[in-house]
């Protein structure tokens, strides 16, 4: 399995809970190496030996260039200061030709150049050359020097003030010529600290040293000029002193390194011992023989007091003759040291380009070897591969009768007895397997009746659970319809109870109302009574008094008719009492019979609101009963709804079994034709 395919199935695994089990399986042969292993189970013999090859030579590859650039590197490097140095130096030999005339010419004489002078210009353009040819990029600083050299070489026909001036831009061209060469070449640049302090004195140090004191005549013959004007110029004199001062105090730090550098050279160069130094045996030396900066020495001490003094006291010609002596001793020193430089940078190549060699030499006798080996191995790996794999061939098609021969001591020998030995056993577990092959095929077919006939069973159980769970909810939503509609009820019987309670206070009250009539009909009536009483007196008094005034005669006649008409008063009287009386008794019948019907209407009410009463409680309890039928519908219908829901996940694991079943029958049935394939010994 290759690694995507691996974390494929751990990410399939992982949603069933079987991620550290299939973690597990995955390292459980090759531990940490499972990943390397299972990726070189995809790839032939070829491609492994290729990429083993390659990883092998991917860190050694890198070290080899690496050692082949820097001994590269190296030869290139060497020769490149080897030219510089030798441009460095021809152009010193130039310089030092070129300042021959120089006393000659500061003390007024026209002299003619100096012959060899032209033939180191030669040499300079033939070391340019070499230099330009190996990579030394100096073409366009030689291009603007060549023409004042030349002018400096060949040209004496102008006065002596113009050969000064020409031959002091010659001095600065060499010496701007020696510095680009020097830094292109990176020179003094050397790994070797001895070996650069020699190459910076001899191209460097001396060259400079030289040219500095080469300058201080003429510094000397313009400032013995200028001290014999009368008056004297305080201000050349003083910027003539600061440049003397200046040449003087480089010469003196170059001569103190240049002189640490020969202490490291003296027995290469054969130099005598200074006077007062130590020697080898650890007594002072005598100096019998001059070093060859001691007059360079004793020069810069002399001219601190003659030349640098506040009152110089200036002898041109003798410090003409000392220059001259200090600097042959500089050119002296310089030839003996030059041919030493050259000859360690020489050797230098020398043992860069011989390092070169044998490193290639060695690359490719090791890199003959190892692809020899490789291939070996190859052929050795090949050969047992393609016998294994024509055996296993053999294998594939069924024959189990070959009986390979192994061939050596290696791992695909002890493969190849390995499956002889396999073979052996596996023809035996076959010859085995035939005969269990029809047990297993014909248990495989009770299994997949047994199965078929389990899941027509459980599928009917599944419509039935399906049935029972729809009946279920249509009671359900039955009991909640039911619900609902009793709550109505109740809320309606609540509200009937109300009304009730109203009308049966209104009757209450309508009583209340009647007995008050009754009691002002009473009251009618006796009034009544006593109105027809006073009628009645009235009219006796009025029949008294009309036969009183019919015994007074004429004088009682009007009193007489007074009489008459309240006695006809009276009567009338009388007779509306007896009317309203009749009245009364009638509407008090009525007022009695009314009573009588609301007494009996509130008996009525109040039985009334006692069937109210039962009824909604009656009501209650139904809604309750309902409320109560319907979470019990709604539990049962959960418990049938997990029950079918089992149901299903039953009748799946049915299918699957069956399925299972099935392909075991299936897979009996081609285990039974390919073991019959089998050719057993």
């Amino acid at each position: 399995m290759s690694l995507p395919g691996a974390i494929s199935a751990l990410t399939r695994a992982a949603p069933s809970g079987q991620l550290w089990r299939a973690a597990r399986e995955f390292f459980a042969y090759h531990g940490v190496w499972a990943f390397g292993v299972r990726a070189m189970r995809l790839w032939s013999l070829r491609m492994k030996m290729v990429l083993l090859v390659t990883v092998l030579a991917l860190p050694l590859l890198p070290l080899m260039v690496q050692q082949i650039i820097e001994r590269n590197a190296t030869v290139q490097n060497t020769a490149l200061r080897l030219v510089g140095l030798e441009v460095s130096e021809t152009a010193y030999r130039l310089a030092v030709l070129l300042d021959r005339p120089r006393p000659a010419l500061e003390a007024g004489n026209n002299v003619p150049p100096v012959p060899e002078a032209a033939a180191a210009l030669q040499r300079l353009v033939q070391s340019v050359a070499r230099a330009e040819a190996i990579g030394l990029d100096l073409e366009a600083a030689w291009r603007a020097r060549l023409p004042m050299l030349e002018r400096a070489v060949n040209d004496n026909a102008q006065s002596t003030a113009a050969r000064l001036l020409v031959l002091d831009g010659a001095r600065q061209a060499l010496v701007g010529l020696r510095q680009i060469a020097a830094t292109e070449s990176h020179l003094l640049l050397t790994e070797d600290p001895l070996a650069s302090a020699r190459i910076t004195l001899a191209a460097r140090q001396l060259p400079a040293l030289h040219r500095h004191l080469a300058t201080l005549p003429g510094l000397a013959t313009r400032q013995a000029a200028l001290l014999a004007q009368q008056p004297r110029p305080a201000a050349q004199l003083h910027a003539l002193l600061l440049q003397s001062a200046a040449h003087v105090e480089s010469a003196r730090s170059l001569l103190a390194q240049s002189e640490v550098t020969l202490a490291s050279l003296r027995a290469e160069l054969h130099l005598p011992v200074p006077a007062g130094a130590a020697t080898a045996d650890g007594t002072a030396s005598a100096g019998a023989r001059p070093a060859p900066l001691d007059r360079t020495r004793a020069l810069l001490q002399q001219l601190d007091g003659t030349l640098l003094a506040a009152e110089p006291v200036i002898d041109v010609a003798r410090l003409r003759a000392e220059v001259t002596a200090a600097v042959a001793d500089l050119v002296a020193l310089h030839d003996r040291l030059g041919p030493l430089v050259v000859g360690e940078l020489e050797q230098r190549l020398a043992e860069a380009r011989h390092q070169r060699m044998w490193l290639f030499g060695a690359l490719g006798l090791t890199t003959l070897l190892a692809v020899y080996l490789v291939y070996s191995f190859f052929l050795v790996m090949h050969g047992g591969l393609v016998n294994l794999e024509n055996q296993m061939n053999r294998m594939a098609q069924g024959d189990l009768s070959a009986r390979p021969q192994a061939l050596g001591g290696d791992e695909v020998a002890a493969t190849l007895r390995a499956m002889t030995t396999s073979l052996a056993r596996l023809s035996d577990l076959l010859a085995s397997v035939r005969h269990g092959v029809g047990a297993i095929t014909q248990a495989s077919e009770q299994i997949a009746d047994g199965n078929a006939d389990l899941r027509s069973r459980s599928r009917r159980s599944a419509d039935g659970l399906e049935s029972l769970v729809d009946a279920v909810t249509r009671y359900t939503e039955q009991l909640q319809t039911c619900s609902r509609t009793v709550d109505t009820v109740v809320t309606t019987v609540q509200a009937l109870r109300l009304d009730a309670t109203r009308n049966r206070r209104q009757v209450q009250r309508l009583l209340e109302r009647m007995v008050a009539l009754r009691s002002n009909s009473r009251e009618i009536g006796e009034i009544v009574n006593l109105i027809d009483g006073i009628a009645f007196r009235t009219n006796i008094l009025a029949l008294n008094a009309q036969v009183e005034a019919s015994k007074a005669g004429d004088a009682g006649r009007g009193f007489a008719v007074v009489a008459q008409e309240v006695r006809a008063l009276a009567t009338r009287s009388a007779a509306s009492a007896r009317k309203v009386g009749d009245i009364v008794k009638r509407s008090t019948l009525d007022i009695e019979q009314s009573h009588a019907l609301a007494d009996d209407a509130g008996q009525a009410m109040a039985r009334s609101d006692g069937h109210v009463d039962t009824i909604h409680a009656a009501m209650s309890e139904v809604a309750t009963l309902t409320q109560q039928g319907d979470r019990e519908s709604a539990a049962i219908l959960d418990e049938i709804k997990v029950l079918k829901a089992g149901t299903a996940q039953n009748l799946d694991l049915v299918d699957q079994l069956a399925v299972a079943s099935d392909a075991l029958r299936g897979q009996g049935e081609r285990l039974s034709h390919k073991v019959g394939l089998f050719k057993l010994s």
